[in-house]
């Protein structure tokens, strides 16, 4: 039978232990109580937990008070805006522990590797930035408050957008984005929506609308009748055949380049500004009420004649080498050029200096190539080649950016479209309608050649008559 003290020793040995283990437990809750360790384990990579060290903790101990993560209001690990501490975005490989922030108004993780986000708990968060990220989901039904979300190119394929109520710019370009619900953001005022394979667009519940980018859709509607704020409207390379703009009077800048539009009534946009309606079927356009017009691009139309007569501050035309000389106009306009498309066949651009009102005798005006005889390619970029007797320039599609005419810019591959390619040049000022409607030759008219002639003619006899009535009288003078 043990004696008395043993059973004390124990007892006393086991008050012990229970008393170390309430210190430890009450140790480890002094430290929860100090705020969240700032390591990998907690924020998911040792960059994000590297920014967070060094922007939020504020005493330097290595971890986040609940004071210090109710001050975070702003986290900036993208490439891109304003940092409050040096980032090294690349090392930015995962995100968690956003839950922590409770204050959060804007998280920019743009241009870093993050493939997901959690934002559930953040529901005062303004502004997202994720752009070119490896996101292919976002889930943002509880942030309510959301007003400016960009998300370009990431595989994102679907987008609620319901519980924003509050968005005003949306920026989702070059997305695999197919469908897009917008009708409960009525503040939006800025979409840009381009480079995906939207089938359908409906904005009639965006009254707020100010500027759309639909460009390289497949989008073949689209009704803009409910969106009378909208002043730019960018929707190349689309599927849209028609399209009413009489709604919308504040539009400013408006390109529908390769659409299938046969019809444009500009008359209620009396404030624009710059257009781009080249290469598609328009045959007409009627720019009488644009007084305000200062750019215009209408190249590769079925557009036999243009009257600009009333386009006073028109700045820039591009336009169709065959439409030169049946335009309309009395004053200057600075910067007049051609446009001329090619497409590829194998790897060249062949460029038919027909089109391009160039005669081949001024082949010389191409650059590389000024001291060069007709016929010669001694002095052309590897690869070009020009064909006097087919009047052509053939360019092989790598050299396109080096390849150039001298009077303005460089040929270019479209965008998006890589099996055509454009070349624009400078033409010849015209001053007045006369002289538009001479063309590019530059001449003055037989009529005015010959008026020239009998003054010049005039001027001699007078001369002649002149001098011999002087003689004369020198003479009589000389005998007296």
């Amino acid at each position: 039978m043990k004696s008395l003290k043993q059973i004390k020793r124990k007892i006393f040995s086991l008050t012990l232990t229970v008393l170390l283990l309430c210190s430890s437990a009450a140790c480890i809750k002094v430290k929860a109580a100090e705020g969240i360790e700032i390591n990998r384990k907690n924020f998911a990579s040792e960059g994000f937990a590297d920014y967070l060290r060094r922007a939020y903790d504020e005493n330097k101990d290595g971890y986040l008070s609940k004071e210090e993560c109710e001050k975070v209001e702003l986290i900036n690990i993208g490439k891109s805006g304003m940092h409050e501490v040096d980032v090294n975005s690349d090392t930015m490989t995962a995100v968690k522990g956003l839950e922590n922030f409770p204050n959060l108004r804007e998280f920019n993780c743009s241009y870093t590797p993050i493939s997901t986000l959690d934002l559930s708990k953040n529901p005062q968060l303004q502004v997202l930035n994720c752009r070119k990220s490896k996101i292919k989901s976002l889930d943002l039904r509880q942030n309510h408050k959301l007003e400016e979300l960009n998300c370009t190119f990431n595989d994102i394929e679907k987008l609620d957008l319901s519980q924003n109520p509050n968005l005003e710019t949306l920026t989702c370009y070059r997305t695999k984005l197919t469908q897009l619900d917008l009708k409960n953001n009525s503040k939006l005022s800025t979409l840009s929506c381009g480079n995906t394979p939207l089938k359908a667009l409906d904005i009639s519940h965006n009254k707020e609308l100010v500027v759309l980018f639909c460009y390289n859709t497949e989008i073949s509607k689209l009704d803009t009748s409910n969106n009378p704020k909208l002043a730019k409207l960018i929707m190349h390379d689309c599927k849209v055949a028609d399209l009413s703009l009489n709604k919308n009077p504040k539009l400013r800048f408006f390109n529908c380049f390769n659409t299938g539009i046969s019809k444009l009534d500009l008359s209620n946009n009396k404030d624009l500004e710059e257009m781009v309606c080249s290469e598609m079927p328009l045959k007409n356009l009627d720019l009488s009420q644009n007084e305000k017009l200062s750019a215009l691009d209408c190249s590769g139309t079925n557009i036999k004649q243009l009257d600009l007569s009333a386009n006073k501050k028109l700045q820039q035309l591009t336009c169709s080498a065959s439409l030169v000389g049946n335009i309309k106009f009395d004053h200057k306009i600075p910067r007049f050029a051609v446009a001329v498309y090619a497409k590829k066949q194998g790897n060249n651009y062949l460029f038919n200096l027909a089109d391009t009102g160039i005669a081949a005798d001024k082949i010389k005006d191409v650059k590389d190539i000024s001291n060069t005889k007709i016929g010669e390619t001694a002095n052309l970029p590897a690869g070009v080649k020009f064909s006097a007797a087919k009047a052509q320039l053939q360019v092989p599609g790598e050299k396109m950016e080096s390849f150039d005419l001298v009077s303005l810019q460089q040929p270019e591959i479209q965008e998006n479209r890589p099996n055509s390619a454009k070349l624009v040049y400078q033409v010849a000022q015209h001053k007045t309608a006369a002289a538009a409607e001479r063309g590019n030759s530059g001449k003055a008219p037989a009529g005015g050649k010959k008026l020239l002639i009998y003054i010049i003619a005039f001027l001699l006899v007078v001369v002649i008559v002149g001098a011999y009535f002087i003689s004369s009288s020198v003479i009589k003078r000389n005998r007296k």
